[in-house]
């Protein structure tokens, strides 16, 4: 018997997700671009998230930027939105005791951004709604 721990070279190695990793997805409405933002913005994703306002804001409509699924956003992704505003006329959704409603505090963004904050109760009605 081997006193070595025993290892199955046939079992896959689970690698786990980064803590950092978002996806955007975008959905077209009647007078509006919807643009919902999921996980992390940071400086490892500042360019996929600006690449998909940028291609949304040349499309010379107001985008909507849904935040109330975004759990982080550092200044890079901050620096996103406030670039794109002067682009297109922006709207952000955010959660009202979310992370990002504290870095937009930190950074008094409600002078130059239009945000629109929501909280949990508010979220769940839109979510039965939408059924």
């Amino acid at each position: 018997m081997s006193s070595q721990p025993d290892t199955d070279s046939t079992q896959p190695s689970v690698q786990r997700a980064s803590n950092n990793q978002a996806a955007f997805i975008h959905d077209s409405r009647e007078h509006e671009e919807l643009i919902r933002v999921f996980g992390e913005v940071d400086l490892s994703n500042e360019d996929e998230f600006e690449g998909a306002l940028a291609r949304l804001c040349g499309l010379h409509r107001p985008v909507v930027v849904d935040l109330t699924s975004c759990t982080y956003m550092d200044s890079s992704g901050f620096h996103v939105l406030e670039r794109m505003s002067k682009r297109a006329e922006l709207r952000l959704i955010a959660r009202e005791r979310g992370g990002v409603h504290k870095l937009f505090e930190v950074l008094n963004a409600d002078k130059f951004l239009t945000i629109q904050y929501v909280n949990d109760s508010t979220l769940r009605v839109v979510a039965q709604e939408a059924r």
